[in-house]
């Protein structure tokens, strides 16, 4: 399987960041700043420095200043956008519908746009030689937040992804970071077309997974190794947290 070759990103930025309180009324959440820079340089720079050449931002909430960022800091990286209209009356899921077109026949990574992570991540997702893996945590559920999922016995399958699983059932957490390869990009598409078309347009974007389980398809889950550091950046300690561990990500 060939990853190094027509390798994208795309990055999902629509959302508004309401927990972050007062910190995003003038800004998108994924331009707060983490050390020296904003989330989601970070992200940029580590999807470069891994290969991908192309990356797509679906954006939506203060979507300009997220425009004039690129502008700025990455002039010369091919990176585009599409807005989405919708983008307060959707979630993820819808956002991940909307840039099918771009990721077609193509190896990609999916992340969230609130993420500060190492890249040794992506590294291992490519590495895991899996159609569709996703970067999962191994941990006790600690809180009703946490996207968990439970997994089955063999081959580092994911079996479901909830919010709601019990402590006993919950494995670890989905990090909100994916790679699917070309020849899965597909399946990943008609799912989403799927979900869209039965009016699923306020699910978190790895329900588009969950939907390919519940057909018999299989999504693969890669483990956060030791020395790996995320964190998502939801609220006011969230960003914190990240702030403290700046050096783990760069």
């Amino acid at each position: 399987m060939t990853t190094n070759s027509n390798l994208k990103a795309l990055i999902l930025v629509a959302g508004r960041g309401s927990r972050q309180g007062g910190l995003t009324d003038d800004t998108n959440k994924s331009l707060l700043i983490v050390g020296k820079n904003p989330i989601l340089w970070y992200s940029i720079k580590n999807l470069i420095e891994t290969g991908v050449e192309n990356i797509c931002l679906v954006t939506g909430y203060k979507s300009r200043k997220i425009h004039t960022f690129i502008r700025k800091n990455f002039p010369n990286d091919k990176i585009t956008f599409i807005f989405n209209k919708i983008f307060l009356s959707t979630n993820s899921i819808y956002s991940y519908y909307l840039a099918r077109n771009f990721f077609y026949k193509s190896n990609f990574f999916r992340l969230d746009g609130d993420l500060v992570y190492s890249k040794n991540i992506l590294r291992e997702l490519i590495n895991s030689n899996k159609k569709i893996v996703a970067a999962v945590e191994k941990k006790r559920k600690k809180s009703s937040e946490e996207l968990s999922v439970s997994v089955g016995t063999k081959n580092r399958q994911i079996k479901k992804y909830c919010k709601t699983l019990s402590r006993k059932e919950a494995f670890g957490d989905a990090k909100g970071i994916e790679f699917v390869t070309k020849e899965a990009s597909g399946i990943v598409s008609n799912s989403l077309v799927s979900m869209i078309h039965n009016g699923k347009i306020n699910e978190y974007a790895e329900m588009a997974y969950q939907n390919i389980i519940n057909n018999g398809g299989v999504v693969n889950y890669s483990l956060l190794e030791p020395g790996d550091y995320w964190c998502d950046v939801d609220t006011n300690q969230d960003l914190e947290t990240a702030i403290k561990n700046y050096s783990k990500i760069i």
